[in-house]
């Protein structure tokens, strides 16, 4: 992303979706970010096992 592969930062996504000519890219981040703020109550709603939760979760990047 942005030539990088760790560390990636909202600016990096942000400048991926200026220089690629993606509508709305700032809208587009917003709404990947709440969908993953809401990961634990989407797990949980399709019974998801609290362990794999967890495992998940440990890859998301704050």
């Amino acid at each position: 992303m942005n030539g990088k592969n760790e560390d990636i930062t909202r600016e990096d996504l942000e400048s991926v979706g200026l220089n690629n000519d993606i509508q709305d890219y700032k809208t587009l981040i917003d709404t990947v970010v709440k969908a993953v703020a809401k990961f634990d109550d989407y797990a949980r709603e399709l019974g998801i096992d609290e362990k794999l939760i967890a495992n998940i979760k440990a890859d998301f990047i704050s």
